[in-house]
């Protein structure tokens, strides 16, 4: 069974996302950037779903840069959903300078297409 990390501080979304998917997927939920990066110490995932910000500690850009920093070989698939779409090329070019994201999902209409995609088994 392939493991989904899903970073997120919503808990609606993460009762709903597992809900989903757990039937397909292990999936882990971590609310912030330390619980995430605790979290990629101790499994290596298939697929991480991260939001940019959240409302305890740290942000993507922090579990992108450990995921660089330690995993040089992830071949995982990455996907961003978020809420703070202003301009969506200029945020994967802001993270794919760290590592390369597969799709950016714009909250709550986008979740939905990602979820989806991933119960087709992307």
């Amino acid at each position: 069974m392939k493991k989904l990390l899903f970073v997120e501080d919503e808990r609606d979304l993460t009762e709903f996302l597992y809900e989903k998917l757990s039937a397909q997927y292990e999936v882990s939920i971590a609310e912030d950037a330390p619980s995430a990066i605790e979290e990629l110490s101790v499994k290596d995932f298939d697929i991480i779903i991260l939001d940019v910000k959240y409302n305890g500690f740290g942000s993507a850009y922090d579990v992108l840069s450990f995921i660089n920093r330690n995993f040089l070989d992830h071949h995982g698939k990455i996907f961003i959903s978020t809420a703070y779409l202003k301009d969506g090329h200029e945020l994967v070019n802001d993270f794919s300078r760290l590592l390369n994201i597969d799709h950016l999902y714009a909250k709550p209409s986008g979740f939905f297409d990602l979820l989806d995609k991933l119960e087709n088994q992307i």
